[in-house]
């Protein structure tokens, strides 16, 4: 005989189940919506310690956000530029780099694979990786419209967050309106870390990567340090995407193993001491996620939003945990989900 409690619990989850897939559905419809809301809700809390800072100078925080807007969009301009125009020498040089592929990996090939050096090519070049890739740069270099629209999205939340807890605190009163005052001020506390940490991390990471590059003689060494920064916000996966790139290269580049070796041995390190030891020492123990809860929410958000869900993936996933560790029914999924099980 079921008793009630267990109906009651049944139906709960029931209910949990169907909304999930209902909102799961909601967010990729409207990704277009969506998405331009989230990323200026990051970039947001990325400006926050510069309008801070300005305002205790009693500088206007509109004033600050917009020039630190126009900062950003000459920034991202120069960087596009600098990107189209290395994405354009790496593509006239593909035929090049096609020979240079037969000379020096087919013979490998050749001797631990049936397939001749010119089929694999030729399945690679059909592949998925030619396809996402393809994909990607042109998805890259066809987004105003988001990107106008996530700057617009921006420009209203630096202008008014600082209002949102008196608002909330006038629409909360009572006990329930301090615990989502404490929450919200723990989530932010959350992103913020979370933001700069993986940023400055991130620009470290790029910098030493290009200049590894440079130094090596590696071509396009620009390229390599601006796709190290971008995918090093997608947790273990984009790093090993880093480091293949560059070696790749370097193997078609160079004629002796030499330089290719060299560059797996300084470019291998760098990602392990930025993005295992000190991203985590930087980060402490504040998002205390599972790795496993990590690759599954990297997947989860790549299925929902695409590329941009990878990187939006971890803070996504932080957010979720700690809003369940403050709803005592939901309480023991998040424990589930953490790294040591504590709050």
């Amino acid at each position: 005989m079921i008793s009630d409690e267990q109906l009651r619990k049944v139906g709960f989850f029931t209910m949990v189940l169907v909304s999930s897939v209902f909102i799961v559905q909601i967010l990729r419809t409207l990704k277009g919506v969506f998405l331009p809301l989230v990323i200026a809700i990051f970039l947001a809390y990325l400006l926050s310690p510069p309008i801070e800072f300005f305002a205790r100078y009693k500088v206007p925080r509109v004033v600050t956000l917009i020039v630190l807007v126009v900062i950003l969009c000459f920034a991202g301009y120069f960087g596009v530029q600098v990107l189209i125009l290395n994405v354009s020498t790496l593509t006239e040089r593909l035929p090049e780099l096609r020979g240079q592929f037969l000379n020096t990996v087919g013979p490998v090939l050749a001797r631990i694979s049936a397939l001749a050096p010119e089929r694999m090519l030729e399945i690679i070049q059909s592949s998925g990786v030619t396809k996402f890739a393809r994909s990607f740069f042109q998805k890259s270099f066809s987004i105003l419209g988001m990107v106008l629209l996530t700057l617009l999205i921006l420009v209203f939340i630096g202008s008014t967050y600082s209002r949102y807890p008196r608002i909330l605190r006038k629409a909360l009163s009572g006990k329930g309106g301090d615990d989502v005052i404490k929450l919200v001020k723990r989530i932010n506390g959350q992103i913020v870390q979370y933001v700069l940490v993986k940023s400055f991390v991130s620009v470290g990471t790029g910098v030493l990567t290009g200049l590894a590059c440079f130094l090596l003689g590696i071509e396009f060494a620009l390229l390599w340090g601006f796709l190290t920064f971008l995918f090093n916000f997608i947790p273990y996966v984009g790093s090993l995407v880093a480091v293949l790139f560059p070696i790749g290269l370097a193997i078609l580049q160079f004629q002796q193993p030499l330089i290719p070796l060299v560059a797996l041995v300084i470019l291998v390190p760098i990602q392990v001491v930025m993005g295992s030891i000190l991203e985590p020492y930087l980060m402490g123990n504040r998002f205390n996620l599972s790795p496993i809860v990590i690759l599954v929410s990297l997947f989860f958000w790549s299925y929902v939003w695409g590329l941009a869900g990878a990187f939006l993936a971890v803070p996504l996933t932080a957010i979720i945990r700690t809003v369940f560790m403050n709803i005592e029914s939901l309480r023991p999924v998040a424990q589930l989900i953490s790294r040591t099980g504590d709050n």
